[in-house]
């Protein structure tokens, strides 16, 4: 319910890029929290993740 009436109030790539967030941050969470390891296989696709979410982040403020 709050995530489709913010989604209403923002860009369409802005909830798109929120949305993929959602699981980095259950990720570090359970890392930080309850002690859970990654691999490194598992952390280069969470960098990778994080680092296309930053470069959309770029390219969209550099578009207007």
């Amino acid at each position: 319910m709050i995530s489709a009436e913010h989604g209403r109030r923002i860009s369409t790539f802005a909830m798109s890029n929120f949305t993929l967030g959602v699981p980095l941050v259950g990720i570090l969470a359970s890392v930080l929290l309850l002690g859970n390891r990654l691999s490194m296989l598992f952390a280069a696709g969470l960098c990778l993740v994080f680092s296309g979410m930053v470069l959309a982040a770029v390219a969209a403020a550099r578009k207007r």
